[in-house]
């Protein structure tokens, strides 16, 4: 007698797949939070290369807790660094910004060296931090050379 329907053995290897297709899928997930958290901190690098960048001979102006002034060495322009709308936006013109999805940065000067501590708290809860050293603007150097 033949009956239609399935058999154990049928039962447990359709168990058997499923559970290798749905495993495969977790980890490929898994593996794509991974990559954007690359991305994420590769975003990180890029804005400390162009902050610490020598064709830009970036001077300190001055430091506030949400803002950081400072002088272009080419063209003598004064830009800001700070948020805008949870992004952190170039020094120089452009569209693309150097951070995204920022929900605060901070710039505290060391003991009123050139030393600027930077923290950047994104908004998936991720804690960037480093210290950069910028060149002294050349009204710093004058007024010391003057007394």
């Amino acid at each position: 007698m033949r009956l239609r329907g399935f058999t154990l053995v049928e039962t447990l290897f359709a168990l058997v797949l499923t559970a290798l297709v749905m495993l495969t899928v977790q980890m490929g997930v898994t593996s794509l939070k991974t990559v954007d958290n690359q991305h994420t901190e590769l975003n990180w690098y890029e804005t400390v290369a162009e902050l610490e960048s020598k064709r830009l001979n970036l001077s300190l102006l001055g430091v506030k807790s949400h803002a950081l002034t400072l002088m272009d060495g080419r063209q003598h322009n004064v830009r800001s660094l700070n948020i805008d709308s949870h992004r952190v936006l170039r020094l120089e013109s452009g569209y693309e910004p150097l951070m995204t999805d920022v929900r605060q940065i901070t710039f505290k000067q060391i003991k009123k060296s050139q030393l600027v501590q930077v923290t950047i708290n994104l908004m998936n809860g991720e804690r960037y931090q480093t210290q950069l050293c910028f060149q002294k603007s050349l009204s710093q150097t004058s007024d010391k050379k003057d007394s």
